[in-house]
């Protein structure tokens, strides 16, 4: 599976969730997070789940592109854990699933 969202997500508050994407087939992923209106602390965490249901922690982006190797997942989502400080900010997420 090759799958490449360069918007998957924007967030404009924190604790918000994406909605769940399948990736069964993949086992690698990078996520990118970036954000407008200079926040001075931004946290996207990236999660997996083997049932949709249960979710646990993959990897977290603070700006720079982060990659998770060998963790096949049925699927995905972005939390946007932290985002502080700035002129109304916001954050997208770019997720690829190899």
């Amino acid at each position: 599976m090759n799958l490449s969202i360069p918007e998957w997500a924007t967030f404009t508050a924190e604790d918000q969730f994406t909605d769940p994407l399948e990736v069964i087939g993949a086992d690698t992923y990078v996520v990118h997070a970036t954000a407008t209106g200079s926040p001075s602390a931004v946290s996207v965490i990236l999660q997996g789940s083997l049932d949709g249901e249960n979710w646990f922690t993959l990897g977290a982006s603070q700006g720079s592109p982060v990659w998770v190797t060998n963790k096949p997942v049925r699927a995905l989502r972005a939390y946007l854990d932290e985002m502080s400080g700035g002129n109304s900010p916001t954050v997208s997420v770019a997720l690829l699933a190899l």
